[in-house]
C-alpha cells in the first residue's frame, strides 16, 4: 500500500501525485467534488423513481460511488419523511432557489479530526 505523506495526514492532499491505486489528478477530482457539494440545499428529483426533495447530503465512497441523500418535504400531517440515497447520475436538479446555503467546510476546519460542526450548530430553518 502506498504511504501517505505528512501533507495528506494534515488534511492537505498532495497535489499532482498519481498512482495506480490511489491519489489521482486532484484538479479534476476537486472540481467534481466541489460541483457535487454545491448541490447541497438544491431541490432535486430522482429520474428513475420520481422521488423529490432537497439534497441534504453528498457521499463519496471507497468504491467510486457518488451519491446524494434527497430529503422529501414534510408530509401533510407535519411529520418528516425519510431521506433516500441516489446515485448522482440519476439526479435531475429542479430549478429554483437554494433552500439553505452550502456550508463553508474549509472555514470550520482544516482536517477531519478538527471538524466539529454539525446540525446542532446549524438547525434547519423553520
Amino acid at each position: 500500500m502506498e504511504e501517505l505523506d505528512a501533507r495528506y495526514l494534515n488534511g492537505m492532499p498532495p497535489v499532482g501525485r498519481e498512482s495506480a491505486g490511489g491519489l489521482i489528478k486532484h484538479e479534476r477530482v476537486n472540481s467534481m467534488i466541489n460541483e457535487t457539494i454545491n448541490w447541497l440545499g438544491l431541490r432535486a428529483r430522482d429520474k428513475v423513481t420520481g422521488f423529490e426533495g432537497v439534497i441534504a447530503s453528498v457521499h463519496f465512497d471507497l468504491y467510486g460511488c457518488v451519491q446524494v441523500v434527497i430529503t422529501p418535504p414534510k408530509m401533510a400531517d407535519g411529520k418528516l419523511g425519510d431521506g433516500h440515497y441516489f446515485d448522482v447520475h440519476r439526479i435531475e436538479l429542479i430549478p429554483g432557489e437554494r433552500v439553505m446555503p452550502v456550508p463553508d467546510f474549509q472555514a470550520v476546519a482544516r482536517k477531519p479530526s478538527e471538524y466539529n460542526h454539525g446540525p446542532a450548530e446549524k438547525p434547519l430553518p423553520k
